[in-house]
């Protein structure tokens, strides 16, 4: 008897032991279902705002610290992130009296660019290399503006601006300046030196300026040769003054392979031509109703302003500048055919 009664509590208690299991496992899976959505709502939320956050579109623009100085190449960068799509890139600058810049073209010259047009002749990604032009002996400061333009849609999707501030190189309006020498490039380690040097020069620029009555020019002569140009060589230029005015600028330092030398020339332009046209003049005895002999008498008509006059004025002529590397030929060269260059304005 003692023993059936401890086997019936055993049983009741293991019963009552697995409903409250089951209760409480009933419990948890409404829990469960309830917090299971809220979960999944946060997760996607969070994971939406990372994604947004990483995707966001930027653009941002650079031009090298401090003051430019004018009539010199500075580049402009810039770094577009985020973006979908292809996109294609415009600079346009603020007008301020006094500046302009002066942007490249397909064949490498360069071309003066007006202010607040948007501009990019050479389809530029990232970079583009510009130069300003100032008149004015304080430096002015300009805002450089780059806009990205996505390709399907046509609209600009992001613009980002910049301060550049330029000072000026202006120099005495009846002088001719001899060019600048600057040192771009080096090799980094000795070179084996074999066969010839070959002096090659190049025109970057050649801008007129009618405001301040100047040229500028700028050019770079380069040894693309396998073997060192000595000291000796030289530049002549053939400058558009009056008819032709010729400058050499004396013996140059020597070059190795790979070596460049840019220069910087500026020049009064010359006046355009003056033109005259001068009227016939008319004897007076011609002036009468009988001409036969066109002398003798006659009744004149009474009109006694019968001189000639001469009517004045000027024509612009186009110019061209012509530069010779080595005109003397100190050194030898099997390629003399790219040792000129010119530039027609």
């Amino acid at each position: 008897m003692e023993y059936n009664f401890r086997e019936n509590f055993i049983r009741i208690a293991a019963l009552l032991g697995l409903l409250a299991v089951l209760l409480l496992g009933a419990w948890g899976i409404i829990q469960l279902a309830f917090f299971i959505p809220s979960l999944f709502n946060t997760a996607g939320s969070t994971l939406s705002s990372a994604l947004t956050s990483t995707s966001a579109e930027e653009l941002s623009v650079r031009v090298p610290p401090g003051t430019m100085t004018a009539e010199h190449i500075f580049p402009v960068s810039w770094a577009h992130t985020g973006g979908k799509g292809a996109y294609s890139y415009s600079v346009s600058y603020s007008c301020i009296d006094g500046l302009s810049l002066v942007a490249p073209l397909p064949n490498g010259s360069y071309q003066p660019v007006a202010c607040n047009t948007p501009f990019n002749y050479i389809q530029a990604t990232s970079s583009m290399p510009l130069v300003a032009l100032v008149q004015s002996a304080q430096p002015l400061t300009t805002t450089i503006s780059i806009s990205a333009t996505e390709l399907s849609s046509g609209a600009i999707s992001k613009t980002a601006n910049t301060q550049l501030s330029v000072a000026s190189t202006q120099k005495p309006a009846a002088t001719i300046v001899a060019p600048a020498v600057q040192k771009l490039a080096a090799a980094k380690s000795a070179p084996t030196l074999y066969g010839q040097a070959d002096l090659t020069v190049r025109i970057v620029y050649a801008v007129p300026n009618y405001n301040t009555n100047r040229t500028t020019v700028e050019f770079v002569v380069e040894n693309i040769g396998t073997n060192v140009a000595p000291y000796g060589w030289s530049v002549e230029t053939s400058i558009p003054f009056n008819g032709s005015y010729p400058y050499n600028s004396g013996p140059q330092k020597k070059l190795n392979p790979g070596d460049n030398i840019r220069y910087t020339l500026s020049y009064q332009n010359s006046d355009d031509k003056n033109y005259a046209y001068t009227n016939p003049v008319y004897p007076g005895a011609c002036l009468s109703y009988i001409t036969s002999g066109c002398i003798g008498s006659g009744t004149g008509y009474g009109y006694t302003n019968y001189s000639g006059y001469s009517y004045t004025g000027s024509v612009h002529e186009r110019k061209t500048l012509v530069i010779t590397v080595d005109p003397q030929n100190q050194i030898y060269e099997n390629n003399k055919s790219n040792n000129t260059a010119s530039a027609s304005y």
